[in-house]
């Protein structure tokens, strides 16, 4: 589990370092334009309900780690989506319960507004669990 404490860690210090909201809006934008869509989880089954942004997430098991696919339709939040890919890549459920996107507190309000973060991107986190 402290890999995953440190990875929380460096991805939480790269959007201090980043500072002003317009570096990790570019950041953010860098990442989700360089993750695919998946259009085949693009479907009201595999949908984040409650949020203004779409969110799919389809999730499975492979062994004891957890295996999920994320899109969205804003390419800010498949910035962040491709964060939790990073952050969680490899872990187990247990693992992930005990860590929760800390990085995602790191994120100016005025990049990934609060309902986002509190909304789509928690139930998404959730649904990984």
């Amino acid at each position: 589990m402290a890999f995953l404490d440190d990875r929380n860690k460096e991805i939480s210090e790269r959007f201090d370092l980043l500072g002003d909201s317009f570096s990790q809006c570019d950041y953010l934008m860098t990442l989700g334009m360089s993750k695919p869509s998946i259009p085949q989880i693009r479907t009201d089954q595999y949908r984040i309900g409650g949020c203004k942004t779409a969110i799919w997430i389809r999730i499975g098991r492979s062994d004891q780690t957890v295996l999920f696919e994320t899109d969205s339709d804003s390419l800010l939040v498949k910035g962040v989506l491709s964060l939790f890919d990073e952050l969680y890549a490899g872990a187990t459920a247990e693992e992930i319960c005990k860590c929760p996107p800390l990085f995602i507190e790191h994120i100016s309000e005025d990049v990934i507004y609060r309902e986002i973060k509190t909304n789509g991107l928690q139930k998404c986190y959730l649904k990984i669990q």
